[in-house]
């Protein structure tokens, strides 16, 4: 589950509109910043390891290549959404999000999507 707060002022409403991004919305950047932050969290946990990076398709890659082709993770679902311009302090969002989003705990998770994010849009 993720709980995200932003100021819509930028954005065409929260829920996406295609896979292009033609509008800026607050989902179309939630999703590229989850994809992000999954192969930023997969090169960690190879370089903890000492892996190199393998050429067979992992699952934070093909999370990441789905969300660029989709609108929406299949997974998704959101608790409401709002329109052109509107705020939120708690969009609640629930999605399955491959293993490897398992880091040490969830506010790591957070704070390496928060890198990821505008800073109008914020878990």
């Amino acid at each position: 589950i993720l709980i995200v707060a932003y100021l819509g002022k930028e954005y065409h409403g929260c829920a996406r509109n295609d896979s292009r991004d033609a509008f800026p919305t607050v989902e179309g950047c939630l999703w590229k910043g989850i994809a992000g932050a999954l192969l930023e969290g997969e090169e960690q946990n190879n370089n903890k390891k000492k892996v190199a990076p393998t050429t067979t398709t992992s699952s934070s890659f093909s999370f990441a290549l789905d969300i660029r082709k989709n609108t929406n993770p299949k997974s998704m679902t959101r608790s409401s959404r709002t329109d052109k311009g509107v705020s939120s302090l708690g969009n609640v969002y629930s999605l399955l999000l491959p293993d490897c989003a398992l880091l040490e705990d969830e506010l790591s998770f957070a704070s390496i999507v928060n890198r990821h994010l505008p800073n109008d849009i914020r878990l």
